[in-house]
């Protein structure tokens, strides 16, 4: 595998940042999977019990999520060079009756090994996420049962 000095340094400062962005997208689907139980649940009670429910109170207990970590990350790699040069010759002569030839050739090889080491720490941290505030950042506010189709299609949405 070749790869460049750079771009190590770079994977090894963005790999942990990318983690918390697929995080942040797990964290939707995690709430998915608990409002669309949730609806199963409340859709198997009968009209009159379903008008009395309080969907802010259904989704204000939907699991809370908070990221506090720190992440270290290292790697070693083995940086190879070799490097060969080879030449060859041959050579002729004649004179009168007698000739005469030969060859010389030289073979250079030369090799190198260094090992980088690199190291980064990096520390994640969120405010702690409910979906009660999510759904409010985009303008969806679940008392409304209507809502709810909307809050679904959000939480789907990639």
């Amino acid at each position: 595998m070749t790869t460049s000095i750079s771009g190590v340094l770079k994977e090894l400062c963005s790999a942990p940042l990318e983690a918390a962005v697929q995080a942040e997208a797990d964290y939707r689907t995690i709430w998915l999977k608990w409002i669309e139980r949730e609806i199963a649940m409340i859709n198997t009670l009968d009209d009159a019990t379903k008008q009395g429910i309080d969907w802010m109170m259904i989704l204000g207990s939907a699991p809370a999520i908070s990221v506090n970590s720190k992440v270290d990350l290292a790697i070693t790699m083995r940086i190879a060079s070799v490097k060969e040069v080879t030449a060859k010759g041959e050579v002729g002569l004649a004179v009168g009756p007698i000739h005469a030839s030969g060859g010389f050739g030289f073979m250079s090889r030369t090799t190198t090994e260094s090992t980088l080491q690199a190291s980064t720490s990096v520390v994640l941290s969120n405010n702690e996420q409910n979906l009660l505030d999510y759904l409010g950042k985009h303008n969806i506010t679940p008392s409304d049962p209507t809502q709810l189709d909307k809050a679904v299609a959000l939480l789907k949405a990639e």
